[in-house]
């Protein structure tokens, strides 16, 4: 399984809601090594979606290593995830056992 885009893990877990197998999708995340989540915050997450991100998160501290990639600071998850409670418990998870790169200069997308 190959994700590397938040929007695409969004809209496969709605695609797993809808064909009631949410659950195996979300053990599929847990047994991967490696997940990379690339430009996460693109859009915000509806709370639904927060949740389950928040379920992911939570899965994936059981082991294996995730990436997340934003152009968002952490401090403006909170506009991200919508419900200030769920936000907290996904940036407490996440913060407390990570390691922050900020990156800044110019762009290397240029065209």
């Amino acid at each position: 399984m190959d994700l590397n885009c938040a929007v695409v893990l969004v809209a496969a877990i709605d695609a797993g809601k809808a064909d009631s197998s949410p659950p195996q999708f979300c053990d599929k995340l847990a047994k991967i090594n490696v997940l990379i989540i690339d430009d996460l915050g693109l859009s915000p997450l509806g709370i639904g979606q927060g949740y389950d991100f928040l379920d992911i998160v939570v899965d994936r501290l059981k082991g294996g290593s995730t990436i997340m990639a934003s152009q968002l600071s952490v401090e403006h998850w909170y506009q991200l995830l919508r419900d200030p409670s769920m936000a907290v418990a996904v940036l407490d998870r996440l913060v407390h056992n990570a390691r922050q790169l900020a990156l800044s200069g110019e762009t290397m997308r240029k065209v």
